[in-house]
């Protein structure tokens, strides 16, 4: 297939967009979009390599596969071992193991699959996984595994109507991602209840089925390329659609957009318009063939092995919120190791003429040795020692800061409200609802942990209602599958229960001023009286714990001191947004950093050093333990003004 100029500038533009999404900077919450680009381009070019192959009848499935292990499982095992040496030294006992798992998924490729069980994309932990973003070449492999098989069927059997066949399969895709939750194994195979958007689980972000559809409209418009081009329309003017197109979707979307679905297609169509009517003539606009950019196409395979680990490295050593110019210098270094590869490993691997069979025994070969080393590190007796010799650098005294994540991740998602707590039909006593995220969790652990105190004069109930569902309170026409249940429980519970206080408790964020809104009107006609509660949030809590348990001769007072730099100034300043909010909807407002802190000093751990935080904003036992008297006191001095 012959070389297209401009499919690495797009390349360049896609590469350059995720490198942006992962750096953290807000303004590119969209970049995601940029493995969208990639996966429609990679659908145009395989399917081009293909069919020329087919039509010359020279293809062979031993040098399609030997070509792919070639470019792309070799920078791949460099990068994990790099990953592994380095997580080594600077992970949590947790943290290696997670990435030791993800190393041995991205082996077997089926990395995305593991995190589609395991992760949130979006998450802080994510972020700071090394290898997170193995996922999409696993989804690649897949569909290079795959689609061989498929097009060269079509090719043999259905020749003239190979484009129907790839789009009708493209359209099957999108629609089971964005509808597929609607469909039932049972007559009469349709929910009762339809929803515009119902992601099914095997059709979710990481996953082949709802996500082949850009490979394969990327596909088809290989074909439907000549017939566009000949149109008699303005080749360059649907370019700057194309181009319109994708900057529209980095704008639009979010960590919130529920990837994949409808809004998919304007990445997928803008890179389609683009791949096929772009010019090769330069202009402000048409910047593709820029030699700069063109540059970071042909070495964005490395550029985007090499960045995540060095923003998740950073982030695990430093901080998960990084400066300006510390991702400048980041992206700088990741720029130096992707030319490094490109120029020493990548390009003169691609000139080394092996026979292909040879190369798929050396890669079934290695890929068995890595799983066995993989094999290895997961197993019980090596993580135990590991994890032993971690605790060992501690000093004695100060072993109870360091937190078992994985142990209090396991307790967090058992919690529920106690029974004795619990509102019933007939009491007289005050009755609270806690509403809100994995927030509003906290203070119901804090409720438990404090029950002889409370059960005497409160009742409480526990409702979940995350911020992206308080739109749909007063207009259900598009709402989607998953907020559902928790829009008709809330609904429900409020038109058979009064309650004299609702404490409404998010991650609040910049979107939640607007989404409150909704909320806020729901909940106007009712009685109770509103409070608003701004989370106590501390950055890099544990990365600091660690870093002070290891001084042995630090005193309380000072340790005081130093765990209250950790105080998230985002977190406060968004506190006061929703403070000014509460105070401008005549509602009361309540700060959380008041029950941890006092005069800008907040004691975090309890006598016996044992922290209150296993992450930056979610309690441990100990934690709940402190807050409950806390709440209990509070309630006592709201109830008697």
């Amino acid at each position: 297939m012959n070389y297209i100029k401009h499919l690495d500038g797009l390349r360049g533009l896609a590469v350059i967009l995720v490198i942006l999404f992962h750096s953290g900077i807000e303004i590119f919450s969209g970049g995601y979009i940029g493995v969208d680009i990639f996966f429609v381009i990679s659908g145009f070019l395989i399917t081009g390599v293909i069919y020329q192959k087919l039509k010359n009848n020279s293809f062979s499935f031993s040098e399609f596969y030997s070509k792919r292990i070639k470019r792309l499982i070799p920078p791949l095992i460099i990068v994990k071992i790099f990953s592994l040496i380095v997580g080594f030294y600077l992970m949590s006992p947790y943290q290696f193991f997670t990435l030791i798992d993800q190393a041995f998924y991205s082996s077997i490729l089926i990395s995305n699959f593991y995190l589609s069980e395991n992760s949130d994309y979006f998450s802080l932990s994510t972020l700071e996984n090394p290898l997170m973003h193995t996922w999409s070449l696993s989804l690649e492999e897949q569909f290079y595994l795959i689609f061989p098989f498929l097009f060269i069927f079509l090719y043999y059997t259905h020749k003239n109507r190979i484009v129907l066949f790839l789009i009708s399969f493209a359209l099957i895709s999108l629609l089971l991602a964005q509808w597929g939750g609607n469909l039932t194994f049972e007559k009469p195979y349709v929910e009762d209840n339809l929803f515009f958007f119902n992601q099914p689980g095997f059709a979710s972000y990481f996953l082949p089925i709802g996500r082949f559809f850009e490979f394969l409209l990327g596909s088809a418009s290989y074909f439907l390329s000549d017939r566009f081009k000949r149109l008699k329309i303005s080749h360059e003017i649907i370019s700057y659609i194309g181009f319109f197109l994708i900057f529209l979707s980095l704008i639009l979307c979010d960590r919130n957009s529920n990837f994949p679905n409808l809004l998919t297609l304007m990445p997928v169509i803008g890179s389609i318009l683009i791949i096929i009517f772009n010019k090769t003539k330069n202009t402000k606009i048409n910047f593709l063939n820029y030699k700069p950019l063109l540059f970071v196409g042909t070495i964005s395979y490395s550029l985007y092995l090499w960045h995540q680990p060095l923003f998740a490295f950073y982030r695990i050593k430093f901080s998960s919120n990084i400066p300006i110019i510390h991702i400048l210098i980041i992206i700088l270094i990741s720029f130096i190791f992707a030319c490094l590869s490109y120029l020493f490993f990548e390009k003169k691997l691609k000139k080394l003429s092996f026979d292909s069979n040879k190369v798929i025994y050396i890669y079934f070969i290695i890929t068995l040795m890595l799983v066995s080393i993989f094999l290895f590190l997961k197993s019980n007796s090596f993580q135990e020692v590991h994890k032993i010799k971690y605790q060992n650098k501690i000093p004695f005294k100060n072993l109870n800061l360091i937190v078992d994540l994985k142990k209090n991740l396991e307790r967090f998602e058992k919690i529920s409200l106690l029974e004795s707590l619990r509102l019933n039909e007939n009491t007289e006593k005050e009755k609270i609802l806690i509403l809100g995220d994995s927030m509003s969790t906290n203070w119901i652990d804090a409720v438990n942990q404090s029950e002889n105190l409370f059960r005497s004069k409160f009742k409480f109930k526990n409702l979940i209602l995350d911020e992206n569902c308080f739109k749909f309170l007063n207009n259900i026409s598009y709402l989607s599958k998953s907020c559902h249940p928790y829009i008709k429980n809330f609904q429900d519970d409020l038109s058979v229960n009064q309650y004299d206080k609702i404490f409404i408790l998010l991650r609040w964020s910049e979107k939640s001023k607007l989404t409150l809104k909704y909320l806020l009107d729901y909940l106007e006609n009712t009685n109770s009286k509103i409070y608003l509660v701004g989370n106590a949030k501390f950055k890099n809590l544990q990365k600091f714990a660690y870093k002070i348990a290891s001084n042995n001769s630090m005193s309380r007072e000072k340790l005081i001191k130093e765990f209250s730099k950790t105080k998230d100034k985002r977190n406060i300043d968004i506190s006061i947004d929703i403070k000014r909010l509460a105070q401008i909807n005549k509602i009361n407002f309540i700060d959380e950093y008041n029950f941890f802190c006092k005069n800008d000093l907040c004691e975090l751990f309890d006598s016996e050093l044992n922290l209150y935080f296993w992450d930056e904003d979610h309690l441990t036992k100990y934690g709940s333990n402190f807050l409950g008297v806390k709440l209990f006191d509070y309630l006592k001095l709201i109830n008697s003004n």
